[in-house]
């Protein structure tokens, strides 16, 4: 789940999410596939959410961005 970081501050437990991302893993074994679906909820458009998503994903696939 990503939020603004500024309603994080105030009340973690009311911050409105702005994307939900969910990792489906059951195919690793068979497949070598993992399915990720990023859904945008509220405050952001659909580009700046697989803008989003993508940064996500680089950051754990790409070696020189994992740190």
């Amino acid at each position: 789940m990503g939020t603004y970081l500024e309603d994080f501050r105030k009340n973690p437990l009311s911050a409105n999410p702005y994307i939900v991302i969910t990792c489906f893993d059951e195919l690793i074994r068979k497949r070598d596939l993992a399915l990720i679906r990023g859904d945008v909820i509220c405050n952001m458009d659909r580009d700046e959410g697989s803008i989003i998503l993508q940064q996500l994903i680089d950051s754990y696939l790409i070696n020189d961005k994992y740190e």
